[in-house]
């Protein structure tokens, strides 16, 4: 405990030196600063400022009147006061730097073995030398490779907690030169015990075989071998140690190198992880054996996927089958039969071609060869009006044939309502025999659904087909939501963000500086409506981005997960975190440049970074952006975003290019946006995971309901503190 104190008590000397030295002139009241301790000062050479000229500073003491108020802090006095108190938090015990071990030595009392192990051996040399030797190798080299990764350590922690918490202190250009060397000096003095340690150790060898070359020259040559070996190795980690703290270093740099290294391994899935260690080893390796055990990868990735398919896509096939064997005889038939039944299906309907050929026998005869080919059924899928079978046509089989044949297809189902339809290259024929269930012109509901935790998911309505349609989360980094004003966007997603209240970490932004949004205020950690483009969502997204890299770190350092998602939801509220959603409702406020000055454009350009920065790189922290328009574009939603999206949910637009910029391309046959009728509040259509599209209806909550739900609500713990939290415990 006195070591702490003599440190605090020098930071407080040194605090109060630095103001002497930088005040222009004495004045009879010197500004206020932290009084010097009188204990010892501990063996620690103060950094003094290096001299410089300074703007000239108004101290005029005698212009005060009787009672002065406090004196403008100068920059000076500015800069050592906040030099201190960044001294004294990276002293904290809950400091990054006093948790990789800064200010404690390395442990034991290894001098006191080692003199015990020298009054030993100097009773009876000849017969103690050889184990004595081994003892003190034991002794020694373990203690040099703890000192060598304890100074790797503290070096990492002391590089971290200078470029997050020093950042301002390097900000003024001419007290940068003091800073860095008080910079230094502070992780001098992290290291001075270990070191100071490690240094008795190996002078007490050295000093053991000085006496013993001594006294016994015939047995000194292997202890002078050992006292070199140590001597080298602990001066090469010292001089690693002084060097780290000199920036352009070599050792500084391999330092850095190192934190952002971890730093990016911590941010990666266990897939990402698993290739990044993949390609160092191919690196390794010549460039002929890299490209093979490249292209064996390839190859053995592309079987695995097959594979995988080909097992999901008959697990599909049997259980949807279970569901239509009873309704439809042809499936039932399938299933006990194989592809006979379809065989003569499409041969009774007349689709198959036959060809005859003459084959010669070895006898010299002939004979006349009759072959038949048929297409082939390649799917069949459940629609919400029955089933559609999907078959590869012969070549040069019209669509003309197909249609022609529907009647006698129809008559071998027992059904008259068949269709068929050309697809690529594949003929569809639907059966349209089922009644497709109504949606519901709206789902009105008298309070939010709450946010499913355990499957990481938001309730958003009714599908078309009478299913729950959801906004997943877990896994996502963005979400798209666009539709023209009236359209029920807002209106929609409010219950779903009011369902994450006490869940979830919201960041509210209305672009629109509307009053759509105001019931979420009391359960959203940031909340701004003003619309204005210089308002506080760039700095947010800055905090934001910084809690991605440091969740990262905690979660992998506190459970050995690199993903947030995967982390069990009882660890996750054991350890408070929760996940991140930021909405920046009418995005194009912020993100459409059209109209801009050159200041905005600055702001703007800024923020997209931000979200895109995010939206690539915050799934595995658990954090998600929300863009929502009214004026879907590829300005207001660039692309790049979008296209890294997992979520995209398109309301009423008016022209195919709008929803292309929220659903991105649409394929031939789905639902389109602009079909959407105006009348329809709340109706959508959602990107589906295989790339379909799906109509659903969003739920309503009247906002006096979701006022009334949230009175009593909170934030979450705010993230940030509980990742910087878990990451210094």
């Amino acid at each position: 405990m006195a070591k702490n104190d003599d440190f605090l008590a020098a930071l407080q000397a040194r605090r109060a030196q630095i103001q002497k030295q930088r005040a222009p002139e004495p004045t009879p009241e010197p500004v206020p600063a932290m009084e010097p301790s009188t204990e010892p000062e501990p063996q620690v050479e103060p950094v003094r400022p290096t001299a410089a000229p300074e703007p000239e500073l108004d101290w005029q003491v005698e212009d005060l009147p009787p009672e002065p108020e406090p004196a403008p802090a100068t920059p000076a006095v500015d800069w050592s006061v906040r030099l201190t108190t960044a001294h004294q938090d990276a002293f904290d015990p809950d400091s990054p730097m006093r948790v990789a071990g800064g200010w404690s030595d390395l442990g034991g009392d290894l001098t006191a073995t080692l003199q015990a192990l020298e009054s030993r051996l100097l009773t009876a040399p000849e017969q103690a030398s050889e184990a004595a030797h081994a003892a003190c190798e034991q002794i020694a080299s373990p203690l040099l490779d703890k000192l060598e990764s304890r100074v790797d350590a503290v070096s990492m922690a002391w590089l971290s907690v200078i470029e997050a918490d020093w950042a301002p202190l390097f900000a003024e250009p001419h007290l940068a030169e003091s800073t860095s060397q008080s910079a230094a000096c502070l992780l001098s003095q992290a290291l001075r015990p270990a070191i100071a340690q490690a240094q008795s150790v190996v002078d007490e060898v050295a000093g053991l075989a000085a006496r013993l070359a001594t006294s016994h020259p015939d047995l000194a040559d292997p202890w002078k071998a050992l006292a070199r070996d140590l001597r080298g190795r602990f001066a090469a980690i010292a001089d690693k140690a002084e060097e780290v703290g000199q920036p352009g270093s070599t050792a500084h740099t391999l330092a850095r190198a190192r934190v952002q290294a971890h730093s990016r391994l911590a941010a990666m899935s266990p897939q990402e992880r698993q290739h990044a260690a993949r390609e160092a080893v191919l690196r390794r390796m010549s460039p002929a054996d890299a490209a093979a055990v490249r292209a064996a990868d390839i190859a053995a990735e592309a079987a695995a996927k097959a594979k995988a398919e080909t097992e999901a896509a008959v697990t599909e096939w049997r259980t949807i089958a279970a569901d239509l064997t009873q309704q439809y005889p042809l499936v039932r038939s399938i299933l006990t039969r194989g592809h006979r039944p379809v065989t003569e299906l499409l041969r009774t309907a007349g689709l198959g071609v036959k060809t005859t050929s003459t084959r010669k026998n070895r006898d010299g005869s002939t004979t006349k060869v009759v072959s038949e080919q048929l297409p082939t059924l390649a799917a069949i899928a459940e629609v919400t009006d029955g089933i559609e079978l999907e078959f590869t046509p012969l070549p040069g089989q019209s669509i003309a044939t197909w249609q022609s044949a529907l009647g006698v297809l129809g008559v071998e189902l027992g059904l008259t309502t068949l269709t068929v339809e050309q697809r690529g290259r594949r003929v569809v024929v639907a059966t349209h025999d089922a009644t497709a269930p109504e949606m519901p012109t709206a789902l009105v509901k008298g309070r939010p659904v709450s946010y499913d935790a355990v499957t990481g998911r938001s309730y958003l309505g009714q599908t078309e087909a009478g299913a729950a349609a959801w906004i997943t989360w877990s896994g996502n980094s963005g979400v798209v939501v666009g539709g023209t004003p009236g359209s029920g966007k807002t209106a929609s997603m409010l219950p779903v963000f009011a369902g994450m209240a006490g869940r979830a970490e919201l960041h509210i932004f209305d672009g629109k500086a509307s009053f759509d949004l105001e019931p979420l205020r009391p359960i959203a950690r940031t909340f701004d409506r003003s619309g204005d483009i210089d308002g506080p969502l760039a700095d947010a997204l800055e905090r934001v981005d910084q809690l991605r890299v440091t969740r990262a770190e905690a979660i992998y350092k506190r459970t050995g997960i690199s993903n947030f998602w995967d982390v069990p939801l009882e660890k996750r509220e054991e350890l408070e975190i929760y996940p991140v959603v930021v909405v920046i409702d009418e995005c194009q406020t912020w993100l459409d440049i059209s109209g801009m000055d050159k200041e905005e454009r600055t702001i703007s350009s800024s923020i997209a970074k931000g979200v895109r920065q995010i939206v690539q790189k915050g799934r595995a922290s658990g954090i998600v952006v929300v863009l929502t328009t009214q004026k879907p574009t590829s300005e207001s939603i660039p692309t790049v975003i979008r296209d890294n999206a997992g979520e995209r949910i398109a309301f009423r637009v008016l022209t195919r290019a709008a929803g292309t910029a929220v659903l991105g391309e649409q394929p031939e046959g789905a639902p389109r946006p602009t079909e959407i009728p105006k009348s329809t509040k709340g109706r959508c259509i959602t990107a589906t995971e295989d790339g379909g599209m799906e109509l659903a209806q969003a739920i309503y909550v009247a906002p006096r309901d979701v006022t009334a739900a949230l009175a009593d609500g909170k934030p979450v713990p705010d993230q940030l503190a509980v990742a910087q939290r878990l990451l210094a415990s």
